[in-house]
């Protein structure tokens, strides 16, 4: 058995090659924006006539705008924050939706089967959606278990929903997916955690999306995610968070296999970045799985790897995407019975 620890490196582009309806960030400035226009309440009409034109069609750059108080702007701006926040729930409400249509590329199931037969392998993601958790769910199912434990999956303890509304609550009952889960370190939030936005130690709970749950659960709560800003500084002080980024830390210092799946590294993510930079274990191999082309990457990558050994074999838009490839070569046929994954 190949017991080197593997960890998987999630971005944007690993949920757009599950389903191409996921957007990357310019896709999520354009719906974030069309909806905006369409508005006419007090917000949408600030947005329209107050935001300047040059920073709207980059939802990292109005993000960072609102959310922060430049000395030039009118003290106590309410309305931006009120825009900062509407824009952040849209954030939420889009990938809710996309998750609950929960459609995907059949292929994707037997990349669950290998994270999950798998006992040295961890995932580490910055996107706000729940496709691995569901399909993790339905491949437990397809083998008999009556239902996965998703805090289980996450690093940092979580309370369930219905404990809010249900004394005593549990998940469902009955016995659990029992053998060793991978974690799943979400850094940046995600669209079904929810927490009261009242201060740095704010308990956070989750959702499963079970049939025990209701929206009367979420009453006075917020989802939990880290819009996409150029500095996150401000989001670092929860205590989730601090402890999310010191786990991936930890698994990148332990890791001898690093696969980074739809994620360049952009400039502006320093905090990715000087994450690999300062984490990495100096001995790990680095896998790049991405439609940009080799060069691009290279580019991209300069000055974050160091010495280590880099493998671009599944890099650019290719006739067979890069991801495809990646698990029809690497991700072996599942041993156990009735997952219903592609060959």
């Amino acid at each position: 058995m190949n017991k080197r620890k593997q960890v998987f490196f999630l971005g944007a582009g690993f949920s757009k090659a599950i389903n191409p309806a996921y957007p990357l960030l310019n896709e999520l400035c354009t719906d974030i924006r069309q909806q905006l226009e369409l508005g006419t309440d007090t917000i949408s009409a600030h947005y329209k006539t107050e935001i300047p034109e040059n920073i709207k069609n980059n939802v990292e750059h109005l993000l960072t705008y609102l959310s922060t108080d430049f000395p030039w702007k009118q003290e106590n701006n309410y309305t931006d924050r009120a825009l900062y926040e509407r824009i952040s729930r849209m954030i939420g409400q889009h990938f809710q939706q996309l998750d609950k249509n929960g459609e995907h590329n059949n292929l994707f199931d037997r990349l669950i089967a290998g994270f999950l037969e798998n006992p040295h392998c961890d995932i580490i993601t910055l996107n706000y959606d729940v496709l691995i958790e569901k399909a993790m769910e339905k491949y437990v199912k397809n083998n008999g278990q009556p239902y996965l434990p998703w805090e289980r999956l996450y690093s940092y303890p979580l309370s369930w929903i219905g404990s809010r509304t249900i004394p005593s609550a549990g998940t469902l009952g009955g016995t659990p997916f029992i053998q060793r889960l991978p974690s799943i370190i979400k850094l940046h939030g995600s669209v079904n955690w929810y927490h009261a936005g009242a201060s740095s130690s704010d308990t956070i709970y989750y959702r499963n999306y079970n049939p025990n749950e209701t929206d009367h659960m979420t009453v006075g709560l917020v989802p939990y995610i880290i819009p996409p800003v150029m500095d996150k500084n401000a989001f670092y002080n929860h205590t989730a968070i601090r402890h999310l980024w010191q786990a991936a830390a930890h698994l990148l210092e332990e890791a001898d296999d690093v696969f980074i799946i739809g994620f360049s590294f952009p400039p502006t993510d320093t905090a990715a970045r000087f994450l690999f930079r300062t984490a990495l274990n100096p001995h790990a191999d680095i896998h790049i799985i991405d439609i940009s082309d080799e060069n691009t990457l290279k580019k991209s990558h300069k000055g974050l790897f160091g010495s280590r050994q880099v493998n671009y074999r599944y890099c650019g838009n290719t006739p067979v995407p890069p991801l495809e490839r990646f698990i029809r070569e690497n991700m072996p046929i599942p041993t156990t019975q009735a997952t219903g994954v592609a060959q």
